[in-house]
C-alpha cells in the first residue's frame, strides 16, 4: 500500500510539473548519481536499494544521453566547480563499494554510451579479496528457508538454542 501511495504522489508531482521546476532551479548545481552494485541473480530482491537491475541502470544512462546531460568525470567536475564554470545540468556518476558487478555489468553500458565514472573501492577488500562478511551472512539468512542454525561442526561450546 505504501508503495502505491509513493507511486501516486510521484506521478502527480510529475504531472503538475514539480520535476521540471526542480530541474530548472537546480540546473547550475552539480548532480552526483551514486550507485552501489548490480543484481547478477536475486540480489535485487534481497537489497533493492543496494543492487540495481541492469536494465533500469541502462535506461537511466540513456536518459542522460538523450536529454543532453553533460556527464563529467569527478575530477573535471570538481575543477570546473572550483572555477565556477560547470555546464548546466552537469552530472557525475559514482559507484561505492567496488563490487564485481560494477565491472562486469555497468562498465560495458558506460563504455557503450561513452560516459565517465568514478569507482570507489575499499582498500581492505582490495588487499583481502573476501566477500563483505556482514552482507554475505545477511544474504545467506535471507536466501535460506531453514529455521535453525547448526554450528556443531565448528567446535564451539554450546550455550543454548540458536534458532
Amino acid at each position: 500500500m505504501a508503495n502505491a501511495i509513493k507511486r501516486l504522489v510521484y506521478h502527480i508531482a510529475k504531472w503538475i510539473g514539480f520535476f521540471r521546476l526542480a530541474r530548472h532551479l537546480t540546473r547550475r548545481d552539480l548532480r552526483i548519481l551514486a550507485y552501489h552494485g548490480f543484481a547478477m541473480a536475486d540480489e535485487g530482491n534481497f537489497r533493492p536499494q543496494l543492487f540495481m537491475d541492469l536494465r533500469t541502470f541502462r535506461r537511466r544512462m540513456e536518459y542522460l544521453v538523450v536529454r543532453g546531460y553533460p556527464v563529467l568525470s569527478l575530477e573535471e567536475a570538481l575543477q570546473r566547480l572550483g572555477r565556477n564554470n560547470l555546464p548546466d545540468r552537469a552530472t557525475v556518476i559514482t559507484f561505492d563499494d567496488g563490487f564485481y558487478s560494477i565491472r562486469l555489468l555497468s562498465l560495458p553500458v558506460l563504455q557503450d554510451l561513452h560516459l565517465p565514472c568514478t569507482i570507489y573501492v575499499t582498500t581492505y577488500y582490495c588487499l583481502k579479496p573476501n566477500p563483505v562478511f556482514r552482507l554475505a551472512v545477511q544474504y545467506m539468512f535471507w536466501r535460506t528457508s531453514q529455521q535453525e542454525l547448526d554450528l556443531s561442526g565448528f567446535g564451539l561450546r554450546e550455550t543454548g538454542p540458536s534458532a
